[in-house]
């Protein structure tokens, strides 16, 4: 870039002595003639560069990079070696997406990405199996519009997700999720969804039998205590 400045400066620099020169010999009338001329020149110069500026960034591509001299061509490198980057820079984030994407894919749990109006972006197969959802057809809608349980708006709305929420996906369904929310970046959450149905059935079952053992315990214990007072009530017997 200094030395396009260098040149544009040099340039400048030999038209202002031709010009004095022209002044000098022919009058001031040649000098500002030919003035003219090489400036309507360099103005054309600019525009048809213009032009291709303006042709090139309707449909930019780095293989189509308008060539130029001087600033110009300057100005052009720039611009390919910004879009090159830009288009490397895509191509990574891009892979990087996939992985995400086939990582999160593979997870026992149930991953919904929302946006910072908490509409879905994203899904992967567990939360489309958790939840009903299908990722084509729901992409774009309020995730209360899909998962209509009061239990996880309010959830969602309260906005203190230190705890998960236990909630069945749908009424009178045989499955029980653990739905943790996670906020990232600019407003954007993560809904973690995990399977604890057998949990939940093992705890009715502890539950149960704990209930049950109880029940059973306290009869005896009951009829036990009640003889005891009974006995202790009788008079007692001379050893006579």
């Amino acid at each position: 870039m200094k030395q396009a400045w260098g040149r544009c400066g040099l340039i400048v620099v030999l038209l202002a002595l031709c010009c004095f020169v022209l002044w000098l010999a022919a009058g001031p009338a040649i000098a500002l003639a030919v003035l003219s001329v090489i400036l309507l020149a360099l103005l054309a110069r600019h525009w048809r560069n213009l032009i291709a500026l303006a042709r090139w960034l309707r449909d930019p591509a780095p293989e189509t990079v308008p060539q130029s001299s001087g600033l110009w061509d300057e100005a052009f490198a720039a611009l390919h070696r910004m879009l090159r980057y830009q288009r490397q820079s895509e191509s990574r984030l891009s892979a990087t997406l996939v992985r995400f994407q086939e990582a999160a894919a593979a997870m026992p749990d149930g991953v919904v990405i929302l946006d910072d109006a908490d509409r879905v972006q994203w899904c992967n197969p567990k939360a489309e199996e958790h939840f009903g959802l299908d990722r084509r057809r729901d992409t774009g809608q309020h995730i209360t519009y899909l998962v209509r349980q009061p239990e996880f708006g309010g959830y969602l709305r309260a906005e203190n997700y230190g705890e998960p929420l236990v909630m069945k996906p749908a009424r009178g369904a045989d499955l029980t999720l653990s739905v943790q929310l996670v906020p990232y970046g600019e407003g954007r959450k993560l809904v973690i969804s995990h399977d604890v149905t057998q949990l939940e059935r093992v705890e009715t079952v502890r539950r149960d039998f704990v209930a049950n053992v109880s029940h059973e315990l306290r009869t005896p214990l009951t009829v036990l205590a009640g003889f005891l007072e009974t006995m202790a009530g009788m008079p007692r017997l001379d050893n006579d």
